[in-house]
């Protein structure tokens, strides 16, 4: 997972997928785990724990979003 000034960009061995922020439609945390909402006639979920990537890291990228992920 890795989080730019213009798209989100998750890579694993099946999937290589950029997705704009403004697609997204928000996100959540929950007991220290952060979910991100895509859904644009199709529903995917990203998700990250503050365990994984660090409580710095986490409390970065949760800032990040809040610039980036507007609520609808």
């Amino acid at each position: 997972m890795e989080f730019h000034q213009n798209h989100f960009h998750y890579l694993d061995f099946k999937l290589d997928l950029k997705v704009k922020w403004n697609s997204f439609t928000k996100f959540s945390i929950i007991d220290k785990n952060l979910f991100l909402e895509l859904n644009d006639n199709l529903y995917c979920l990203f998700f990250v724990g503050e365990e994984e990537v660090g409580e710095e890291n986490f409390a970065w990228i949760i800032h990040f979003l809040e610039e980036k992920i507007k609520s609808k």
